[in-house]
């Protein structure tokens, strides 16, 4: 196995895909039994192979390839699942920061702040808002969307960043003027 991991090194394309097809089902079925999400196992799988190639370099003669690949796909796995709560908390977030304003006691300003809301969803792109919908509205996760949509969940969590910036930056202004 030290060979393959130097010819890996050493930009082998050939030992790269065997190496890919030897471990691709084990690792897939690794992230799925922890997520029960065969999009997520599926794209958390291939990203750690394309780590592995990228950063072949760095491979380790000290390690097994297996070890390296396992180390790979466990922290490539952790990124996903943190990337996908803190955007549960920046959204979680920001209703909370939406309830401390003081707009109980003023109906007017009350429906202001819902009407900038309102406004700057409706001023996402269709796919933006749709995911956006489908994620806080819906209680869909990352995966799930990902699926129904067909499309990677990277790009759920990117149109869900993208979102819930344009709100922020709404209602930021709107925070500034009546909280002064």
């Amino acid at each position: 196995m030290i060979n393959k991991i130097a010819e890996i090194r050493e930009g082998n394309t050939a030992v790269f895909e065997q190496i890919y097809y030897q471990f691709h089902e084990r690792l897939y079925l690794y992230v799925w039994k922890r997520t029960k999400s065969e999009l997520l196992a599926e794209d958390v799988t291939q990203e750690s192979f394309i780590k592995l190639w990228d950063r072949r370099q760095s491979l380790s003669l000290s390690f097994t390839l297996e070890v390296q690949l396992a180390r790979i796909v466990r922290t490539t796995l952790i990124d996903h699942l943190r990337k996908e709560s803190n955007q549960r908390r920046a959204y979680t977030s920001l209703s909370e920061n939406l309830s401390k304003i003081s707009v109980d006691g003023d109906p007017l300003l009350k429906k202001e702040l819902e009407e900038r809301i309102h406004v700057a969803v409706q001023n996402l792109s269709p796919e933006c808002k749709k995911i956006f919908q489908l994620s806080r509205e819906g209680g869909f996760s990352h995966s799930q969307i990902a699926a129904m949509l067909s499309i990677s969940p990277k790009t759920v969590e990117n149109q869900v960043s993208k979102a819930l910036r344009m709100i922020r930056k709404s209602v930021f202004i709107f925070t500034l003027i009546h909280n002064l």
